[in-house]
């Protein structure tokens, strides 16, 4: 995300990729969450390791890019926040709220970093036993088929992945983005989550 007004007053353009956000241009002009704190941030480092392949490579990148980070929030949302107001000119965070700023006249594009980025999902579950399983499942029919539904849905800023599914006007669609092949079990993986944590930590912010 990237306030285009700021953008300006700074002579930089926005970055359109993971690549562009290490140029010196944008030292300390970039701002994101720390993924101790924020699941979008930690999705960030899962994201990047699975561009780059490896966690040495992941944590290689990041140590880069640390230079150019003027400083690591608590909120995910918190980046996007101080961009839509001029604070910092660009922001690391979810393309949701971003839309949401960009929707309510932040003068900000948002842009999907071209080698790929990573997601996470809205869901929700039918409870085995539930006590009204018959309208549960009503719901469930609703909201996977109904055009009215999938409106009401972009008016939360979600991307919708169903094909042909409405589209808030400010938000990319999905034909738009590339995703990267992200393993959300393996991600969610409390050993694997303690150490990219712990190493980003060690290796990057208790170095700041």
């Amino acid at each position: 995300m990237t306030n285009i007004d700021r953008a300006a007053e700074l002579g930089i353009e926005p970055p359109k990729s993971w690549a562009d956000l290490l140029k010196p241009e944008y030292k300390g002009y970039i701002r994101m969450a720390n993924p101790n704190s924020s699941g979008t941030a930690y999705n960030t480092l899962t994201t990047i390791l699975d561009v780059f392949g490896t966690e040495d490579k992941m944590i290689e990148y990041m140590k880069k890019l640390d230079k150019n980070i003027d400083q690591y929030t608590k909120s995910g949302s918190a980046p996007g926040k101080s961009v839509a107001t001029g604070e910092i000119p660009v922001a690391i965070g979810y393309a949701h709220d971003q839309v949401k700023l960009k929707a309510a006249g932040s003068p900000i594009v948002i842009t999907a970093p071209s080698e790929g980025t990573g997601y996470e999902l809205a869901s929700m579950s039918l409870i085995k036993g539930g006590p009204d399983t018959v309208n549960a499942k009503k719901l469930y029919d609703w909201i996977l088929s109904s055009p009215k539904a999938q409106k009401t849905f972009t008016e939360w800023y979600v991307v919708l992945v169903a094909e042909g599914a409405a589209k808030h006007p400010d938000a990319l669609s999905i034909d738009e983005i590339k995703t990267v092949n992200q393993d959300m079990v393996w991600d969610g993986d409390k050993v694997n989550k303690t150490r990219l944590l712990d190493r980003w930590t060690n290796e990057i912010g208790n170095k700041r």
